[in-house]
C-alpha cells in the first residue's frame, strides 16, 4: 500500500472533498445538537491572521467564528494558494462565568454556498478538547536523515534492536478519538508513546515504515482530544503564562485567575504531565503543518498551568519535568519569530526555557549540597511511600535518566546554553557505570537510589556509601559488578541513550561508561530482550 493510502486509512471517518479559494465567504459549518441547528457564517468570523509557512510553500488563513448561545468555536482555514480547506473545532472559554460542559454527539457539516462538503459525526466533544476537519493531508516534504542531521530529532538506528517488533497496523483516528494512544496518560508502566519520540516515531525515523508513518500522524490527530488546550479568547491564542504568572487549572486555591475543567466523564481522555507523549512536533516537522505546531503551544501552555502557581518552579515528579522541557525546548526551536494571532511568538518560548535554565542552575548545578554536587539529583521531595525504602531518603534514576536525556538533546538542537546543566547532570550517569566510584554498574539504574538513611539525617558522601543503603534493603546482590544485572535491562535503554548524548557533546570521561554499555549489547540482545526504537541511539 503506499504512502497515501496509508494516510487516507489513518484519517478514515473524515469525509474528503475538494477545498476551495482562501476566502470564509460562503464557507459556513452547521451542528446538529440536541435536536437543534447552530449555524456558523464564515463572512462573520474574525480574520486573525494569516500563517505563512517558512519554506514559503503556503499561506493559511484562519477566521474565528462564535455562536452566541454555543461555547463551541469554528477556525475555518483556507490555504491563499492552493485549493485546501481546513476547520477546526474547539471547545474551551477561559474567561466565562458558566460552568464548564462537556458536549455530547453532534453532527457538523461544512458548507460552501449551498453545497455540503463534508458530513462528520462527533461521538461527544470533550471541554478544552479539539479537532479537525481537513479536505487533505499536508504532504510529508521532510527526510528523517535530514531531520537527525539537523538534531532535530535524536539520531537514532535499526540496528540495535532485532527483537523489536515492528508496528504491523496503523492506528486510525476519527474525531475525538485516540488512535491506540491510552485514554488516561496517567497510567503507570511502560508504553509506546512514551519517550523523547514514541514508538512509532521511532520504527519511521530508523526503517522508513509507511505503517509507522499513517500511525504518527493518526494519533497526531488526536492529540486534540485530550482536554489540555487553553485558547484565550480574548487574545485568541494559547494562554500566555508570562502575562498570568499566577494562573493555574490545579484548583481555586492554588492560584489567580483559576480556570475550572468540566466534570471527568466515564471513559474520558485524561492527560497526566509524567506521562505525556510528543504527538505533534515530529508531524510539524515532517509536513510543516501549523495545526500541530499550534498544539504544541497549547500543550506547552497546559505544561506551566497544572501546577500551582508557587510550584511552578519545584520538581514534582523528575520524568514530568523532562517531558515538559522536551516539549518547551521543541516549541522555542521550531516557532517562527513571527506567528498570527492564533499563536504565541517564538520569543514568548524562548523567554520561558531561559526562566527554566535560570532556575536549574541555581537550584541544582551551582548548589553546593551533596545530593546536588554528588548524585546530581534534581528530586525535592524524596518522600514518595514505597515499600523497602525509607520516604524522604530516595529518587529514582531511571527518571533522572529521561530528564539527562532531554537536557542533552536540546543542547545538540542548538540551546548551548544549556550544556552546563546537561553536563552537570551526566555526571550521575557516569558514576553508575564507569566502574570507579564504589557503585557497581551491574546494576547502574535501579527503581531507587538511596543517599541519606533517614529523612533528616545529612546526606551521605559518596556514590559507594549510596550503594550500600541502597542495596541492603532492596536485596541487590552482586555476583559481577561489571556484567549487567538482567533485572536492569528494562531501564539500561535509558541509561546508554543519555550516554549516547553525552558522547555527541564530548563531555569528559564518558567514554568508559558507553563502551561498557555497548558492551554489553549483544548478550542483552541474545537473551531476545526486546530494545525499544526510540532508544536505539547511535
Amino acid at each position: 500500500m503506499r504512502r497515501r493510502e496509508f494516510v487516507a486509512a489513518a484519517l478514515t471517518g473524515m469525509v474528503v472533498t475538494p477545498a476551495y479559494a482562501a476566502n470564509a465567504a460562503g464557507i459556513a459549518v452547521e451542528i446538529d445538537l440536541g435536536g437543534q441547528t447552530y449555524r456558523y457564517d464564515g463572512a462573520a468570523g474574525t480574520d486573525l491572521g494569516a500563517y505563512t509557512d517558512p519554506q514559503g510553500q503556503f499561506v493559511q488563513d484562519c477566521f474565528r467564528v462564535d455562536h452566541p448561545q454555543l461555547p463551541l468555536t469554528v477556525f475555518i482555514r483556507p490555504d491563499r494558494t492552493t485549493d485546501r480547506l481546513e476547520v477546526v473545532f474547539e471547545l474551551v472559554r477561559l474567561w466565562a462565568t458558566a460552568e464548564p460542559q462537556n458536549l455530547p454527539q453532534y453532527q457538523a457539516r461544512i458548507m460552501r454556498g449551498p453545497a455540503t462538503v463534508a458530513t462528520i459525526d462527533v461521538p461527544y466533544h470533550y471541554w478544552r478538547s479539539r479537532w479537525r476537519w481537513q479536505s487533505a493531508p499536508r504532504p510529508v516534504r521532510a527526510k528523517p536523515a535530514q531531520l537527525m542531521d539537523q538534531w532535530l530529532v535524536p539520531q537514532l538506528s535499526d540496528r540495535l534492536h532485532p527483537n523489536e517488533l515492528p508496528v504491523r497496523n496503523a492506528s486510525r483516528y476519527t474525531p475525538m478519538g485516540l488512535a491506540d494512544i491510552s485514554a488516561y496518560m496517567g497510567t503507570t508502566g511502560e508504553r509506546p508513546e512514551i519517550g523523547l519520540v514514541t514508538e512509532p516515531q521511532a520504527q519511521y525515523l530508523c526503517t522508513g515504515s509507511e505503517v509507522a508513518l499513517a500511525t504518527i500522524l493518526a494519533q497526531a490527530e488526536a492529540a486534540g482530544t485530550f482536554p489540555w488546550n487553553l485558547r484565550d479568547e480574548k487574545t485568541n491564542a494559547p494562554f500566555d503564562t508570562l502575562a498570568y504568572p499566577k494562573a493555574t487549572t490545579y484548583g481555586p486555591q492554588a492560584g489567580d485567575p483559576y480556570f475550572k475543567g468540566a466534570p471527568v466523564i466515564k471513559g474520558m481522555a485524561q492527560w497526566d504531565s509524567a506521562h505525556q507523549p510528543a504527538l505533534s512536533y515530529l508531524p510539524f516537522l515532517l509536513t510543516g503543518d501549523p495545526y500541530h505546531l499550534e498544539q504544541m503551544q497549547l500543550i506547552a501552555s497546559a505544561n506551566v498551568l497544572w501546577r500551582p502557581w508557587n510550584y511552578r518552579y519545584r520538581t514534582t515528579q523528575i520524568r514530568g519535568e523532562a517531558w515538559a522541557m522536551r516539549t518547551w525546548g521543541q516549541v522555542a526551536k521550531v516557532t517562527p519569530a513571527n506567528v498570527p494571532k492564533w499563536m504565541l511568538p517564538q520569543a514568548h518560548w524562548q523567554k520561558l526555557l531561559n526562566t527554566y535554565l535560570d532556575w536549574y542552575l541555581k537550584s541544582f548545578v551551582n548548589n553546593p549540597e551533596p545530593v546536588r554536587s554528588v548524585f546530581r539529583s534534581t528530586e525535592m521531595t524524596f518522600a514518595d511511600n514505597a515499600p523497602n525504602v525509607i520516604p524522604g531518603t530516595y529518587e529514582a534514576p531511571w527518571q533522572d535518566e529521561f530528564l539527562c536525556a532531554v537536557f542533552g538533546w536540546i543542547t545538540l538542537m542548538g540551546f548551548s546554553e544549556w550544556r552546563p546543566v546537561f553536563a552537570w547532570k551526566i555526571g550521575s550517569t557516569i558514576a553508575r557505570t564507569n566502574g570507579k566510584t564504589g557503585w557497581p554498574r551491574a546494576f547502574c539504574t535501579p527503581y531507587r537510589l538511596v543517599m541519606r538513611p533517614a529523612p533528616n539525617a545529612p546526606w551521605v558522601q559518596t556514590w559507594k556509601e549510596s550503594w550500600e543503603l541502597t542495596s541492603v534493603p532492596q536485596k541487590l546482590v552482586v555476583t559481577d559488578p561489571d556484567r549487567l544485572d538482567l533485572t536492569q535491562l528494562f531501564y539500561f535503554p535509558y541509561t546508554r541513550g543519555a550516554l549516547v548524548f553525552a558522547k555527541h557533546l564530548q563531555i569528559p570521561d564518558v567514554d568508559d561508561s558507553l563502551n561498557w554499555a555497548d558492551g554489553e549489547l549483544p548478550r542483552i540482545l541474545s537473551a531476545r530482550k526486546p530494545f525499544p526504537y526510540k532508544w536505539s541511539l547511535v
